[in-house]
């Protein structure tokens, strides 16, 4: 019973301890997700954002560098002469120069747009006004240098009002007519000039207006231009709203498309060449490297080769020493067997050569003993023991 118990205990610890696991794993994936989600919602929004304020600014700047402005009011002050001998008439037709341009200005009206232009006079219903009948409105355009670019004439006459109208108009606006509110007067709207195209390379500085009449009394005057829209213009001008969220539309679409042809060239693109010089670079490198093989293939060959020259070269010159050991020696003329040999100190060495290792870590000197040297001074211990020189044992032999 304690056996299956701890087994239980052991099955169930188990499944919790894989449960707990389960819930980090999936806690930690579904944290990443989310935190991919809301990385790629905020840079999805910024860019959106960055897009819109770009083409509210595009739209913006083309609005007021395509759009004129919709109207010019320049006020009219006529002058006249009054030195004639005529009571209370004028001695000349009522006229006024009115400059359209600030000092420091070219140009008032755009080039290519169509404009109409109107003359308001504003005037008392007197009865000098009332039994004036027709008048003509005469204006001149001139450039800078006083040339006339475009010179118009229209007529214009006051509204005629009964005597009954005159008396019901009394009686109602009398109370506004009595605190001031109200006037008797009637406002004229001429219009002087309907399509006026501005001329590129004479542009209109100033204007000249005359009231053909010696009887017309005038509380004021102004000269209104207004623009006459046409096509795009008109669209603008017209409906504001639609053309203003047509056009951010439109701004926001072209930044769209150049913004991921931008990111497909510079990020799409320079990343597959990045993988192309990588895998370049890979190909390269495993060419070096095998050339980096083959050189040291050939290399350790070279020097095998040359420890075998080294070696062949050791041996021979050690069978040659070893002969020339063996060789008879001529009799010396003391008697004491081993005069020849002197217990002096070491015979000079001569080194024949070297043998490098395999690894090239250190080479091993074999150093042998000329001839030479042997036969004029030869110590016991670096010819070893007698079995070693069979030419001085027979010797020993003979003379025992």
């Amino acid at each position: 019973m304690a056996s299956a118990s701890n087994g239980v205990m052991l099955l169930s610890k188990k499944l919790w301890n894989s449960t707990i696991e389960w819930a980090q794993d999936s806690t930690v994936r579904w944290a990443n997700v989310l935190k991919q989600t809301l990385y790629r919602v905020l840079v999805s929004v910024s860019i959106l954002t960055v897009l819109l304020w770009i083409s509210v600014f595009i739209y913006g700047a083309f609005y007021f560098a395509y759009m004129p402005s919709v109207s010019h009011v320049k006020p009219v002050h006529f002058r006249f002469s009054s030195d004639c001998e005529r009571g209370h008439a004028v001695c000349s037709f009522p006229s006024s120069n009115i400059s359209l341009v600030k000092p420091n200005q070219d140009q008032l009206l755009m080039r290519g747009q169509q404009y109409k232009i109107f003359l308001d006079i504003e005037m008392p219903e007197s009865p000098a006004n009332r039994d004036l009948g027709m008048f003509m409105v005469e204006i001149q355009f001139y450039t800078k240098y006083g040339v006339e670019v475009q010179r118009s004439s229209r007529s214009a006459i006051l509204q005629y009002r009964s005597t009954l109208l005159n008396i019901i108009y009394t009686l109602v606006y009398s109370p506004l007519l009595l605190l001031g509110y109200v006037g008797q007067k009637q406002a004229l709207h001429v219009e002087l000039i309907e399509n006026y195209v501005e001329d590129p390379y004479r542009p209109a500085l100033g204007a000249y207006i005359e009231v053909q009449s010696k009887h017309i009394e005038v509380y004021s005057s102004r000269l209104s231009i207004h623009a006459h829209f046409s096509g795009i213009r008109y669209l603008l001008f017209y409906y504001p709203v639609a053309s203003a969220f047509f056009g951010i539309l439109t701004n926001m679409l072209f930044l769209a498309i150049i913004s991921l042809l931008s990111w497909y060239r510079f990020i799409w693109t320079n990343g597959e060449h990045h993988e192309e010089i990588e895998q370049g670079d890979e190909k390269q490198w495993e060419k070096d490297q095998q050339g980096k093989r083959e050189k040291y293939k050939y290399v350790r060959k070279d020097k095998r080769d040359k420890q075998k020259d080294s070696l062949n070269s050791i041996e021979d010159e050690a069978s040659e020493i070893e002969d020339n050991l063996r060789a008879p020696v001529p009799p010396t003329p003391t008697s004491d067997p081993f005069s020849i040999i002197e217990a002096s100190s070491h015979p000079p060495v001569r080194t024949l050569g070297t043998v490098p290792d395999e690894d090239n870590s250190s080479n091993s000197s074999i150093e042998l003993v000329s001839e030479k040297d042997l036969h004029e001074n030869v110590d016991i211990s670096l010819l070893g023991p007698p079995k070693q020189s069979p030419t001085i044992r027979r010797r020993l032999k003979e003379e025992m």
